[in-house]
């Protein structure tokens, strides 16, 4: 399995994950916090041999959180950050961009979830003051 990447992206602008397994016709499950995510007007799911893709047309801030790919044991995670104050704002109380960063870090991404996966830990990302 080809795992999902984190994403920062601009409140309204569209956001891709899209991770790929060893072989196709197989369902893959797209969660966000611990919620299975189904297609609507706003989330587009698509599956296309073995690649599989969870579209969010226009990214805010309440799109914030850990996506996962669930298809039978496998589980790939990874968190997506929208620019903007209320990216920050859920961590009143800390100094620093340093502080918020880890908190934000740990809150999306925590050491297991359940099933057998692999779980990244944030590798990068940007904050807006």
């Amino acid at each position: 399995m080809r795992e999902l990447e984190d994403v920062t992206v601009t409140s309204g602008e569209q956001t891709t994950f899209e991770c790929e397994l060893s072989k196709a016709g197989q369902i893959m499950t797209w969660v966000k916090d611990n919620e299975t995510l189904y297609a609507d007007d706003s989330i587009d799911i698509q599956s296309v041999g073995r690649t599989h893709r969870l579209v969010i047309k226009q990214t805010n801030s309440q799109d914030v959180g850990k996506y996962s790919a669930v298809c039978d044991n496998l589980c790939t995670t990874a968190a997506l950050f929208v620019l903007g104050k209320s990216t920050v704002s859920s961590f009143a109380g800390t100094t620093s961009s340093s502080a918020v960063g880890e908190r934000l870090r740990d809150a999306l991404c925590p050491s297991a979830i359940g099933f057998n996966s692999v779980i990244p830990r944030a590798q990068s990302f940007v904050i807006v003051t």
